[in-house]
């Protein structure tokens, strides 16, 4: 009877173990919800530049995928997902306008990269989100 109840104990360890790891892949970002995220952050920006009757640049896109998808690999804590979630954001950012080609895509990913490892990002991040979008993103304790 003991045999039978570790034999029960090691499977269901083993199913939650297999949960888990299935979840932790559920946090992968994809084209689709970068879409959403960033098409909500560039209607924001173009309504904030409208009412200062200034247009949006590519130059403003290109800067928003960078800050929005740093921003979103630091609240997903995906460091070591950010190749996925820059490639998902820059081919979202193809999608939010035609201005935006392969040529900023592979600039953008490369700044990416290079800034989610910079260790004041999140001063950077809180700078840029209050400026451009009047957004306070919060403290990176609470992330």
């Amino acid at each position: 009877m003991p045999e039978l109840f570790l034999l029960i104990y090691f499977f269901s360890n083993i199913i939650c173990i297999l949960v888990i790891e299935q979840n932790d892949h559920s946090n992968t970002m994809n084209v689709e919800e970068a879409f959403r995220i960033l098409d909500l952050s560039i209607k924001s920006l173009e309504k904030r530049k409208a009412a200062a009757q200034h247009r949006v640049y590519i130059s403003d896109v290109e800067a928003d995928v960078i800050h929005v998808a740093c921003l979103t690999i630091l609240q997903d804590n995906a460091i070591k997902e950010a190749d996925v979630y820059a490639a998902a954001f820059t081919e979202a950012g193809k999608k939010v306008t035609y201005l935006y080609t392969d040529k900023e895509a592979v600039n953008n990913t490369r700044d990416i990269l290079k800034n989610v490892q910079w260790n004041a990002l999140w001063e950077q991040l809180h700078e840029y989100f209050k400026k451009v979008h009047n957004r306070d993103i919060g403290e990176r304790e609470l992330f």
